[in-house]
């Protein structure tokens, strides 16, 4: 039986999985090599209008291909089935980004989360990946002060 501690251990530890793939994904697919993959040049090209539009039409520009939906519920599914609390997590970390993310391009302009998602939106497009946790991108010397 999993103790409450455990349940919590495993939760935090799916949260932070979910920002470490995340960021992994900005920086290869979205701003890597990984966007000349023929699977994955369609995103790629979703997210270049996402930076060429980043303070107008933000709707128009954060669209999330249901392919792409379906195939978040089917890893979380999948994850679930190992252990729910890190699914759990992942989702976790999957709705906050979500609205972060959607909020610091409506309007939210005082967050940190907001300075460091600008600075790579207007003068740093290959720094702050990470979107929301900026030690993600110390960690891996991707990180510029907002």
């Amino acid at each position: 039986m999993l103790t409450l501690l455990g349940f919590l251990g495993l939760f935090i530890t799916g949260h932070y999985i979910g920002a470490l793939i995340v960021y992994l994904n900005h920086r290869f697919v979205f701003h890597g090599r990984l966007r000349r993959w023929p699977l994955l040049k369609g995103l790629a090209r979703l997210h270049g209008l996402h930076h060429a539009h980043h303070s107008d039409d933000f709707d128009r520009y954060i669209f999330v291909p249901m392919w792409g939906k379906l195939l978040l519920a089917l890893s979380l599914f999948l994850v679930s089935l190992i252990s729910l609390p890190l699914a759990c997590g992942i989702g976790s970390f999957s709705l906050l980004y979500m609205h972060r993310h959607w909020a610091i391009h409506n309007g939210d302009n005082t967050s940190k989360f907001h300075k460091h998602h600008n600075m790579h939106h207007t003068t740093e497009p290959n720094k702050n990946y990470s979107g929301m946790y900026p030690f993600i991108d110390k960690i891996f010397g991707t990180y510029v002060e907002s």
